[in-house]
């Protein structure tokens, strides 16, 4: 169950963005306006500020199952700006692994991006100790720069006693049946 948009605690930052829903086939993505919530490691939306959290347009992301925030590039928002993307390596044909909002204003784009990356480091960090709140952890990853233009890969940091050999998707399908 999703909490209602007032009942959050240690609330990181709350305020309408918009969010580009529908897109895996046949739908066509449409720009939603949605009231954002991030708290405790999960970024919960909603169709108004007062929604109880039951309503057909609430969800939540949770971030332990995403990698990085980045602001999109042209290709990526061509009716939206101030848009960001909040993405995982794990993705499919039905599961693009991300999410993309677009703020109102170029300073609230960053905040959100700013923090949105805050708690992403801080699930990480969490991870790495073994000190996280969800027994399931999926490994986490660290950006690792392979030096001078040759851009960057991913480095696999895991805990031993959370690493079951299985990936975070094949986790997450565990932890839904």
């Amino acid at each position: 169950d999703i909490p209602g948009a007032g009942q959050h605690r240690d609330v990181v930052k709350a305020g309408f963005l918009n969010k580009l829903s529908g897109r895996s086939f046949p739908y066509i993505p449409q720009w939603k306006r949605r009231y954002c919530v991030l708290a405790k490691g999960k970024l919960f939306y909603y169709e108004r500020s007062d929604s109880g959290g039951g309503e057909k347009g609430a969800g939540v992301i949770n971030l332990e199952y995403f990698d990085q925030v980045s602001e999109a590039g042209p290709k990526d928002c061509k009716k939206a700006t101030n848009v960001f993307i909040i993405t995982s390596q794990d993705r499919s044909f039905f599961d693009p692994g991300r999410h993309m909002f677009s703020a109102d204003t170029l300073p609230d784009m960053k905040d959100w991006m700013r923090k949105l990356q805050s708690t992403l480091e801080h699930i990480r960090n969490n991870n790495r100790t073994g000190f996280s709140s969800t027994p399931s952890t999926p490994k986490a990853t660290k950006d690792v720069s392979t030096g001078g233009s040759t851009g960057r890969r991913k480095k696999e940091i895991t805990d031993n006693t959370q690493n079951t050999g299985t990936s975070s998707r094949e986790r997450k399908k565990k932890e839904v049946k």
